[in-house]
Protein backbone atom coordinates (compact mmCIF):
# COMPACT_ATOMS: atom_id res chain seq x y z
CA UNK A 1 0.00 0.00 0.00
CA UNK A 2 2.62 2.43 0.99
CA UNK A 3 0.57 4.29 3.02
CA UNK A 4 -1.89 4.97 0.33
CA UNK A 5 -4.61 3.63 2.32
CA UNK A 6 -3.93 5.85 4.92
CA UNK A 7 -3.21 9.12 3.48
CA UNK A 8 -3.23 10.55 -0.14
CA UNK A 9 0.23 9.65 -1.18
CA UNK A 10 -0.73 7.69 -4.34
CA UNK A 11 1.31 9.76 -6.95
CA UNK A 12 4.31 8.13 -4.68
CA UNK A 13 3.32 5.42 -3.62
CA UNK A 14 2.84 4.47 -7.73
CA UNK A 15 6.51 5.47 -8.13
CA UNK A 16 7.50 2.65 -6.03
CA UNK A 17 5.21 0.20 -7.71
CA UNK A 18 6.96 0.88 -11.11
CA UNK A 19 10.57 0.51 -9.25
CA UNK A 20 9.34 -2.71 -8.31
CA UNK A 21 8.02 -3.64 -11.86
CA UNK A 22 11.39 -2.14 -13.88
CA UNK A 23 13.89 -3.96 -11.74
CA UNK A 24 12.23 -7.37 -11.48
CA UNK A 25 12.62 -6.98 -15.46
CA UNK A 26 15.82 -6.06 -15.53
CA UNK A 27 17.70 -7.71 -12.73
CA UNK A 28 16.67 -8.34 -9.18
CA UNK A 29 13.41 -6.60 -7.94
CA UNK A 30 13.98 -3.46 -5.63
CA UNK A 31 11.22 -3.58 -3.04
CA UNK A 32 11.37 0.25 -1.79
CA UNK A 33 11.08 0.87 1.88
CA UNK A 34 7.90 2.35 2.72
CA UNK A 35 9.32 4.88 5.14
CA UNK A 36 11.04 5.99 2.03
CA UNK A 37 8.38 6.66 0.37
CA UNK A 38 6.14 8.43 2.61
CA UNK A 39 9.20 10.96 3.46
CA UNK A 40 8.79 11.94 -0.23
CA UNK A 41 5.56 12.63 0.39
CA UNK A 42 6.38 14.67 3.65
CA UNK A 43 8.91 16.91 2.23
CA UNK A 44 6.39 17.59 -1.04
CA UNK A 45 3.33 18.65 1.19
CA UNK A 46 4.45 18.90 4.94
CA UNK A 47 1.99 16.25 5.72
CA UNK A 48 2.40 14.91 9.42
CA UNK A 49 1.85 11.60 9.38
CA UNK A 50 0.55 11.73 13.84
CA UNK A 51 -2.08 14.65 13.31
CA UNK A 52 -2.77 13.58 9.24
CA UNK A 53 -2.41 17.75 8.42
CA UNK A 54 -1.71 18.75 5.21
CA UNK A 55 -2.60 15.67 3.51
CA UNK A 56 -3.31 17.10 0.19
CA UNK A 57 -2.07 14.86 -2.06
CA UNK A 58 0.41 16.13 -4.61
CA UNK A 59 0.66 16.91 -8.53
CA UNK A 60 2.08 14.50 -10.71
CA UNK A 61 4.78 16.44 -12.38
CA UNK A 62 5.73 18.08 -8.51
CA UNK A 63 6.57 14.15 -7.61
CA UNK A 64 8.33 13.79 -11.08
CA UNK A 65 10.56 16.79 -10.84
CA UNK A 66 11.03 15.91 -7.05
CA UNK A 67 12.41 12.52 -8.16
CA UNK A 68 15.03 13.78 -10.60
CA UNK A 69 15.97 15.88 -8.83
CA UNK A 70 15.89 14.40 -5.09
CA UNK A 71 15.54 10.86 -6.09
CA UNK A 72 12.89 8.70 -3.97
CA UNK A 73 14.42 6.06 -1.92
CA UNK A 74 17.95 6.80 -3.08
CA UNK A 75 17.18 6.20 -6.70
CA UNK A 76 16.78 8.74 -9.03
CA UNK A 77 15.13 8.96 -12.56
CA UNK A 78 17.12 10.60 -15.81
CA UNK A 79 14.56 12.17 -17.41
CA UNK A 80 10.72 12.76 -17.88
CA UNK A 81 7.82 13.71 -19.90
CA UNK A 82 4.27 13.89 -20.65
CA UNK A 83 2.89 11.93 -23.72
CA UNK A 84 -0.63 12.28 -25.33
CA UNK A 85 -3.05 10.53 -23.32
CA UNK A 86 -5.94 10.84 -26.15
CA UNK A 87 -3.92 8.67 -28.40
CA UNK A 88 -3.85 5.04 -27.27
CA UNK A 89 -1.58 3.72 -29.69
CA UNK A 90 1.06 5.88 -28.54
CA UNK A 91 0.42 5.12 -24.72
CA UNK A 92 0.45 1.30 -25.82
CA UNK A 93 3.77 2.01 -27.85
CA UNK A 94 5.33 3.98 -24.53
CA UNK A 95 4.92 1.31 -22.62
CA UNK A 96 7.25 -1.15 -24.53
CA UNK A 97 9.36 1.31 -25.15
CA UNK A 98 9.90 2.97 -21.39
CA UNK A 99 8.45 -0.01 -19.36
CA UNK A 100 5.51 2.35 -17.80
CA UNK A 101 3.13 4.78 -18.12
CA UNK A 102 2.47 6.87 -14.99
CA UNK A 103 -1.17 7.84 -15.30
CA UNK A 104 -3.61 9.98 -14.07
CA UNK A 105 -7.25 9.68 -13.87
CA UNK A 106 -10.07 11.25 -12.05
CA UNK A 107 -11.45 8.18 -10.02
CA UNK A 108 -15.23 7.33 -10.09
CA UNK A 109 -16.94 5.94 -6.89
CA UNK A 110 -17.54 2.91 -8.97
CA UNK A 111 -14.26 2.01 -9.64
CA UNK A 112 -13.48 1.60 -5.74
CA UNK A 113 -16.85 -0.77 -5.63
CA UNK A 114 -14.83 -2.70 -8.76
CA UNK A 115 -11.34 -2.86 -6.92
CA UNK A 116 -12.94 -4.61 -3.91
CA UNK A 117 -14.93 -6.86 -5.88
CA UNK A 118 -11.80 -7.50 -8.15
CA UNK A 119 -13.71 -6.84 -11.16
CA UNK A 120 -12.12 -4.39 -14.19
CA UNK A 121 -12.91 -1.07 -14.07
CA UNK A 122 -15.07 -0.59 -16.50
CA UNK A 123 -17.48 2.58 -17.36
CA UNK A 124 -21.23 2.20 -16.24
CA UNK A 125 -24.20 4.28 -17.35
CA UNK A 126 -24.28 5.73 -13.15
CA UNK A 127 -20.44 5.96 -12.07
CA UNK A 128 -21.22 7.66 -8.45
CA UNK A 129 -19.62 10.57 -9.01
CA UNK A 130 -15.75 11.61 -9.45
CA UNK A 131 -14.21 10.69 -5.78
CA UNK A 132 -10.71 12.29 -6.45
CA UNK A 133 -7.46 12.22 -8.39
CA UNK A 134 -5.47 9.08 -8.35
CA UNK A 135 -2.15 8.26 -9.82
CA UNK A 136 -1.70 4.50 -10.86
CA UNK A 137 1.25 2.59 -13.40
CA UNK A 138 0.02 1.29 -16.70
CA UNK A 139 2.18 -2.05 -17.16
CA UNK A 140 0.85 -3.99 -19.84
CA UNK A 141 -2.32 -4.13 -21.99
CA UNK A 142 -4.20 -6.84 -23.73
CA UNK A 143 -6.89 -7.17 -26.36
CA UNK A 144 -9.60 -6.05 -24.07
CA UNK A 145 -7.47 -3.41 -21.58
CA UNK A 146 -4.87 -2.38 -19.81
CA UNK A 147 -2.85 -3.63 -15.97
CA UNK A 148 -2.10 -1.22 -13.34
CA UNK A 149 -0.91 -1.43 -9.74
CA UNK A 150 -2.64 -0.10 -7.10
CA UNK A 151 -3.24 -0.41 -3.45
CA UNK A 152 -0.64 -2.95 -3.68
CA UNK A 153 -3.04 -4.95 -5.89
CA UNK A 154 -2.80 -5.83 -9.98
CA UNK A 155 -5.71 -3.81 -11.29
CA UNK A 156 -7.38 -4.28 -14.88
CA UNK A 157 -9.09 -1.69 -16.77
CA UNK A 158 -10.53 -1.10 -20.44
CA UNK A 159 -9.57 1.33 -22.70
CA UNK A 160 -13.12 2.41 -22.65
CA UNK A 161 -12.86 3.25 -18.65
CA UNK A 162 -9.35 4.71 -20.05
CA UNK A 163 -10.40 7.11 -22.29
CA UNK A 164 -13.00 8.66 -19.84
CA UNK A 165 -11.54 8.73 -17.24
CA UNK A 166 -7.50 8.99 -17.66
CA UNK A 167 -6.53 13.18 -17.59
CA UNK A 168 -2.79 13.07 -17.93
CA UNK A 169 0.16 10.33 -18.73
CA UNK A 170 3.84 10.43 -18.06
CA UNK A 171 6.47 8.39 -19.23
CA UNK A 172 10.85 8.19 -17.95
CA UNK A 173 13.64 7.20 -18.03
CA UNK A 174 15.85 5.29 -15.28
CA UNK A 175 18.23 3.30 -14.82
CA UNK A 176 15.82 1.14 -13.38
CA UNK A 177 15.33 -0.34 -17.22
CA UNK A 178 18.61 -0.69 -17.92
CA UNK A 179 20.27 -3.52 -17.65
CA UNK A 180 23.42 -2.92 -15.58
CA UNK A 181 25.24 -5.45 -17.25
CA UNK A 182 25.24 -4.19 -20.69
CA UNK A 183 23.11 -0.76 -20.44
CA UNK A 184 20.23 -1.90 -22.44
CA UNK A 185 16.38 -2.31 -21.58
CA UNK A 186 14.50 -5.37 -21.92
CA UNK A 187 13.33 -4.29 -25.75
CA UNK A 188 17.09 -3.62 -26.34
CA UNK A 189 17.17 -0.01 -26.74
CA UNK A 190 20.00 1.88 -24.78
CA UNK A 191 19.95 5.49 -22.88
CA UNK A 192 20.64 7.56 -26.26
CA UNK A 193 17.40 5.60 -28.40
CA UNK A 194 15.76 6.11 -25.07
CA UNK A 195 16.19 10.20 -24.70
CA UNK A 196 15.58 10.25 -28.29
CA UNK A 197 11.98 8.49 -28.20
CA UNK A 198 11.82 10.80 -25.20
CA UNK A 199 11.75 13.49 -27.35
CA UNK A 200 9.61 12.13 -30.26
CA UNK A 201 6.82 10.66 -27.19
CA UNK A 202 6.81 14.52 -25.41
CA UNK A 203 3.47 16.00 -26.03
Amino acid sequence: MYFNDTAGDCTCAAKAHRMMLMTAHTGEMFVPDPADIMKAYIDLTGYDPATGNNDTGCAMTDVLQYEQVTGIAGRKILAWAQIDHNNIDRVKQAMYVFGCVDIGVQFPNSAMDQFSAGTAWDVLPDDGGIGGGHDVPMFGYGSVGDSVVTWGKRQEMTWDWFSKYCDEAYVVITDDWLNNADGLAPNTMNLDALTAALQVFKQ
